[in-house]
């Protein structure tokens, strides 16, 4: 079978994140003092094996795909949105009414905070359908 070439000109990527813990929220770890117990779970009720695990995937995913765009010349057609949550923000059992009215809002206030970088990416997505 014949390989195809991705012409990344055509391709206009928004890429939404899950959310990033604040900083105030990292992990603090001392020498020795966590047992395997510990990284599953915090008295807290946080994960934090599950989190440096899906953090890392995350961020080497966006790392990945942010550096082919660069390489191309086309940073343009890559844009990347990331909230900061806090711990309680990010708990991924957590569907209550109180906590999706406020990751809406998160989601809201995300989205007015990156208008310019939005408006920019419609802008390019209108370019590129006029140049076909």
């Amino acid at each position: 079978m014949k390989e195809r070439k991705t012409d990344f000109q055509k391709l206009v990527i928004l890429s939404l994140g899950t959310g990033a813990p604040d900083e105030k929220d990292r992990l603090e770890v001392g020498d020795g003092e966590w047992g395997v117990a510990d990284w599953v779970w915090q008295d807290d009720e946080s994960h934090p094996l599950l989190d440096v695990l899906m953090s890392a995937a995350d961020e080497m995913t966006e790392m990945y795909i942010s550096n082919i765009f660069q390489y191309t010349g086309l940073e343009r057609n890559y844009t990347r949105l990331q909230a900061n949550l806090t711990l309680k923000d990010s708990a991924m059992d957590d569907s209550g009414q109180k906590n999706l009215e406020n990751l809406q809002k998160i989601g809201q206030d995300l989205a007015k905070n990156n208008d310019t970088k939005l408006e920019d990416l419609a802008r390019r997505l209108i370019e590129i359908r006029k140049a076909r």
